[in-house]
Formats: structure tokens, sequence, C-alpha cells
């Protein structure tokens, strides 16, 4: 049975193993009005997902225990319409290449990132996409 998840449209959640990157970000971010939360790996991102879908991620790439594209991969299987920027600072790997080659990466920035065109990405995302979905 489909039951309909309405999303807040101004709720983030970022995930990175990077301390620094996760405070800067949320700092950032909250002052744009966004409600932020945070995950410091993709397994705990994974189990926020399944309690709250948010209207964006943010995912580093490179993170122990689990990569961001195995992440990013298992996000699709819980909702395949959450939209993901990818932030990391290794764009020359070539599993990252392949998956922007592919789709499985749509939006991306490179670390170190400008956080004006961090703001712009972000909001051209959200308006691209809807707040309303199905799910199982």
């Amino acid at each position: 049975m489909k039951r309909l998840v309405f999303i807040l449209s101004d709720y983030i959640l970022i995930v990175d193993d990077n301390e620094n990157i996760l405070y800067l970000l949320h700092e950032f971010l909250i002052k744009d009005g966004y409600i932020i939360e945070l995950a410091g790996s993709g397994v705990e991102a994974l189990k926020i997902i399944n309690n709250r879908i948010p209207c964006l991620v943010l995912l580093d790439i490179k993170m122990p225990e689990m990569s961001g594209l195995e992440t990013l991969a298992k996000i699709r299987i819980i909702s395949p319409c959450i939209p993901v920027v990818v932030i990391s600072a290794y764009t020359e790997l070539h599993l990252v290449q392949q998956a922007i080659k592919d789709n499985l990466i749509k939006y991306y920035i490179e670390k170190p990132f400008d956080l004006g065109k961090l703001r712009k990405l972000i909001q051209e995302v959200l308006q691209s996409h809807s707040y309303v979905q199905e799910a199982l």
C-alpha cells in the first residue's frame, strides 16, 4: 500500500564525516531559514531518512564505513525523488566521474566550495523539485 509523504520544503540533511564542514554548512544554511539536520556517516543518514524525508541531501562522497556513493544508492531505494547534491574534493576519482556520466550524480559541487555558489545551487535544486512524493 502506498502512502503520501509530505516533505518540508526547507528541511535539509547534511551528511559529512568532517565535523568542521557540518558546522560550517549548518551555520550558513540556518541563516537562510532552512531546518538543518546533520549526519556524520551514511549509516546515520539512512536512519534519519527512514524517519524523516528531507527536501534535499548534501552528501560527501569520501566517508568511512559507507561511502557517499553507497549511501546515495540506498537513498535512491528509500526515496528515489530526494534531490542529492554531492559535495567532494575527489572529482578525479574514476567512480565519481562514472557516477556523474551515468546520471547517478545529478548535482555536484567541489570542495573547497564557494558558499555563494552552493546557495545558488541549493535554491535551483529546490525550485525544480516537488515536495510531495509517493512512498511505500
